[in-house]
């Protein structure tokens, strides 16, 4: 039986601040359940930024709309369970300014 992914696609997360590079971030969830696939220090740095999760990769772990931007000029990595976190009812604010 297949164990269903934490995140659904269209989901909003949160990718959570804190990541350290030394550690293991691993899947809850899906069918590769316990599968770490390593992060990078570009990944780290964007800890608090909000995406929505727009399919699943290869690895069975979480793809999300992380284009390059100015703190990451790769962007696209794969995520796990343990390195997001959900934005309750999906709302949150960014700032205008």
């Amino acid at each position: 039986m297949t164990k269903e992914y934490l995140y659904k696609i269209g989901d909003v997360v949160r990718i959570r601040e804190g990541l350290d590079y030394t550690k293991s971030y691993r899947m809850q969830s899906g069918h590769m359940e316990g599968f770490d696939p390593g992060i990078q220090n570009p990944m780290i740095k964007r800890g608090g930024e909000i995406h929505t999760i727009l399919g699943y990769t290869d690895h069975d772990c979480y793809h999300i709309d992380d284009d390059p931007n100015e703190k990451d000029p790769y962007g696209d990595w794969i995520w796990a369970d343990e390195m997001l976190e959900p934005v309750e009812n999906g709302c949150y604010c960014e700032s205008l300014l």
